[in-house]
C-alpha cells in the first residue's frame, strides 16, 4: 500500500496509508453503491474493490483537469464500474458543495468516502449531510477524513445532530460514522434555489 501511494506521484494531496487501510477495512462491511467526495488514488482502490464485489462507484470531482488525469490513468476494466462525476461546486444558500445537476444517483449508497471538497470551500465538507442523505441506505458508513482538524470535527458533530449519524470509530486522522436515521426535520437543500449558482 505504501508503494501504491508513492507511485501515484501526488503524495501531498493523495489519500494516505491510514485512510486507504481504513477504507479497505470498512468497505467490505457494507453493500450497495459506493460514493466518493474528491477523486484520486482512492478512486482506483475503490473501483478495484467495487469490480471484485459487483458494486459501482460514483466519484464527485470539481476540477476538470484533475478528472482528466484520473480518466487517463484508469484501467479500462475500471471505467465500467466508476462514474467520475465532473461537477462544479455550487451555492446552496448556507454552504457550497458539489452540484448534483445531471447526476443520476441511486438510493442505495452504502459507503461514502469523504475527502472533499477542498477545505477552502464555504462550509467545507458539510454539504454531504443535507445533500447526499436522501440517497443513503439505512446503516450507510461514512468515512470522513481529516477529523483531527477542528473544522471537520465540527462537521462530524453537526451530522450527528442533523442526520442521525453515530460515530462508530475514530482513527488518528479520520472518523467512521454510521447513518441510522436521515434528515431530522431539516430543509431539503436539493430543492432550494441557489443564491449564486456556479454551474452554467
Amino acid at each position: 500500500m505504501e508503494r501504491l501511494v508513492r507511485s501515484w506521484g501526488n503524495e501531498a494531496w493523495s489519500a494516505d496509508l491510514q485512510l486507504l487501510t481504513a477504507m479497505l477495512e470498512w468497505l467490505p462491511k457494507t453493500s450497495g453503491t459506493i460514493a466518493e467526495c474528491g477523486s484520486g488514488l482512492s478512486t482506483l482502490v475503490l473501483g478495484t474493490a467495487a469490480r471484485a464485489s459487483g458494486r459501482r462507484v460514483f466519484s464527485f470531482e470539481h476540477d476538470p483537469n484533475w478528472a482528466a488525469r484520473l480518466q487517463h490513468d484508469l484501467p479500462d476494466e475500471l471505467h465500467r464500474v466508476i462514474d467520475l462525476c465532473v461537477t462544479p461546486i455550487r451555492n446552496y444558500g448556507d454552504f457550497d458543495w458539489y452540484s448534483l445537476a445531471g447526476v443520476q444517483l441511486p438510493t442505495d449508497i452504502g459507503f461514502v468516502l469523504c475527502d472533499g471538497p477542498p477545505g477552502s470551500t464555504r462550509g467545507g465538507r458539510y454539504g454531504l449531510g443535507p445533500i447526499l442523505t436522501p440517497f443513503l441506505a439505512p446503516g450507510c458508513i461514512v468515512l470522513l477524513d481529516d477529523t483531527q482538524r477542528n473544522s471537520e470535527h465540527d462537521i462530524m458533530m453537526r451530522w450527528c445532530a442533523e442526520i442521525g449519524s453515530v460515530v462508530v470509530h475514530r482513527g488518528p486522522t479520520y472518523s467512521v460514522l454510521e447513518v441510522r436515521h436521515g434528515l431530522s426535520g431539516r430543509a431539503d437543500y436539493r430543492h432550494r434555489t441557489p443564491l449564486f449558482a456556479i454551474e452554467q
